[in-house]
């Protein structure tokens, strides 16, 4: 799961066109599925965010499983910056990007534990007895196996 949270003034137009770019950067820079990749629009009113002392107008934060390599979120970030100015012509010094990691156990999407980076085809999913055994804290189940096949 990737989650990006877009944050912008009241009047903020262009969500559909936004939501719709960061899917297509994010796929292409780390060349995963589109339905990976969610976004949130949270809007505040003028004159509550600020740089140092003076107003700023977005931020965007992007929550990512860890495991994807510095050129990749180095890559993704600036695809990010260049598409928020080209869309909303914010200058530098009106605009923050940054990601966020979380380990992909730690996240769920599409009713699965998310897979590590490299794995997006192996999902976690099942019968409940399988869930219910990968909840465990004293069970470690590799991604993708099932533990009730017998060997």
């Amino acid at each position: 799961m990737l989650l990006y949270t877009v944050m912008t003034q009241d009047g903020a137009e262009q969500r559909d066109v936004i939501a719709a770019e960061l899917v297509r950067i994010h796929t292409a820079a780390m060349n995963v599925p589109a339905d990976f990749v969610h976004s949130i629009f949270p809007t505040y009113s003028r004159n509550q965010a600020y740089v140092a002392a003076n107003h700023s107008l977005a931020s965007i934060l992007g929550v990512i499983r860890a495991g994807h390599t510095s050129e990749e979120k180095t890559q993704l970030v600036q695809a990010l910056w260049k598409m928020f100015q080209d869309n909303k012509g914010i200058s530098d010094s009106d605009l923050s990007v940054a990601l966020q990691e979380i380990p992909p156990s730690q996240a769920m999407d599409n009713g699965g534990i998310m897979p590590d980076v490299g794995h997006e085809t192996v999902v976690v999913s099942g019968p409940p007895q399988i869930l219910e055994e990968l909840t465990r804290p004293e069970q470690r189940i590799e991604i993708g196996s099932d533990p009730t096949a017998k060997a």
